[in-house]
């Protein structure tokens, strides 16, 4: 079962000298044994129950562990009755922990019944009204707003990803990993029909073995968010006209991308998010660790997300490759000014952004990618992107190219020539 404490069994084997056997003297013990047997009885759907039951479980594991005597003459005997008390630690932090996760999934049934309530119609199924549903739109949107923060407070988080930050865990549903599972509950519930459960109580009733069935063997994914005193590991400072990182609770030294990686730029570069404060986060951009733009302030509101490539403290260029923000050529303009302000200087700055054609769509060109413009910041910014066009570029996978007026074709750009803001300057795709 997803997510789930261990079992009676696991537990006995964990507290047991060498069988499941309970002999005389063992009455706490078999207290735990019976609040354990007790949750995993009630139905899988049950939250509120299974709420009550944990609670119990927690409370009779605390006590074992918080009275029961470790000492003895015998060492062995010591140790028996310690790793009982590790044992029972666990348990009770384990169950506090799925506690926690319930009240999640609690929280989120009340605050947007139209996705995740429990019955056959969802609050804007049943309204009969245009004033019912108006209301239960009204009420839908005031409890998103406490997982993706307050609309107008800056970039919002897209809404392809919604689900992962209302998740307790901050699983993406959405994701390719992830959306099976998802998928399949919609087709039971919306589709078949066959079910009036909630996702999550319906997610708690599939066995691992079905679950397995669903991603094909894969673990689902999940992005790391942070809490306000996570993310200052990661934060990035504006010190002399250069950005500085903490080496040590007292030394700021130069800020480097060289060591980072992101999914499109490649090595080299960093994933960023700005908070509406002006506050700078950065880090790698890591799917097996859950690190991706909406980790750094938990899903709310950013002024600006994307890539930086910054060499010993000189910002060279930011891009807005961002999936969870998909920022606007405002934001991350908007973001550059901030540093501006805060003295970070911008001379050596380039700002990309994505060749559209007429129907918003990105341009690919035959063998060199995605077609990207670069702008020198400054003068960008100056004239509110009407002036400042460096060049044209395609990327594919980590290779650069530039179009070159001698040859009429695309030119690999070789290691950090495009660094040169005027080497290619005028250099556009025909």
């Amino acid at each position: 079962m997803p997510l789930d404490i261990m079992t009676t069994r696991d537990w006995k084997t964990a507290t047991s000298h060498w069988s499941q056997a309970r002999s005389k003297g063992h009455d706490n013990l078999r207290a735990i044994d019976t609040a354990l047997d007790n949750y995993h009885n009630v139905p899988k759907h049950n939250i509120e129950e299974r709420i009550r039951k944990l609670n119990a479980l927690i409370l009779v594991a605390e006590n074992y562990a918080k009275n029961k005597d470790t000492s003895g003459k015998l060492q062995f005997l010591a140790n028996r009755r310690t790793q009982k008390v590790d044992a029972a630690e666990a348990l009770a932090k384990m169950a506090e922990a799925k506690v926690d996760y319930f009240a999640r999934v609690l929280g989120a049934e009340r605050n947007l019944p139209a996705m995740f309530g429990v019955g056959a119609k969802t609050p804007m199924q049943a309204a009969n009204t245009t004033k019912d549903k108006f209301l239960a739109l009204a009420k839908q949107l005031k409890g998103l707003q406490q997982y993706i923060g307050p609309f107008g407070s800056g970039r919002q988080l897209h809404e392809d990803y919604w689900t992962e930050a209302i998740d307790p865990l901050h699983r993406n549903w959405h994701h390719p990993l992830n959306s099976p599972v998802f998928q399949k509950w919609v087709e039971l519930r919306h589709e078949k029909k066959s079910t009036d459960l909630s996702f999550y109580r319906w997610f708690e009733t599939l066995s691992d073995d079905e679950l397995m069935i669903l991603t094909k063997g894969n673990q689902l994914l999940a992005t790391s968010y942070q809490s306000e005193a996570g993310r200052e590991e990661f934060r990035v400072f504006v010190d002399g006209n250069k950005l500085k990182k903490l080496t040590s609770p007292d030394v700021l030294s130069d800020f480097n991308t060289s060591g980072y990686r992101t999914n499109f730029a490649g090595k080299g570069w960093c994933i960023f998010v700005m908070s509406p404060e002006g506050s700078l986060y950065c880090n790698n951009h890591d799917d097996v660790s859950g690190w991706f733009h909406a980790a750094f302030l938990g899903g709310k509101p950013v002024l600006a997300a994307g890539e930086l490539f910054v060499k010993n403290g000189v910002l060279h260029a930011m891009t807005p490759k961002s999936g969870h923000y998909k920022p606007r050529q405002d934001d991350l303009i908007n973001g550059l000014k901030e540093l501006r302000k805060q003295g970070l200087s911008l001379a050596e700055t380039q700002l990309m952004s994505f060749k559209l054609d007429a129907h918003g769509k990105g341009i690919m060109t035959k063998g060199a990618g995605v077609l990207t413009q670069w702008f020198d910041a400054e003068e960008y910014i100056v004239s509110a992107g009407a002036r400042g066009l460096l060049r044209e570029e395609g990327i594919s996978k980590e290779y650069r190219f530039v179009f070159s007026p001698v040859t009429n074709k695309p030119q690999m750009v070789q290691g950090d020539e495009w660094l040169d803001k005027n080497k290619f300057k005028g250099w556009v795709f025909p």
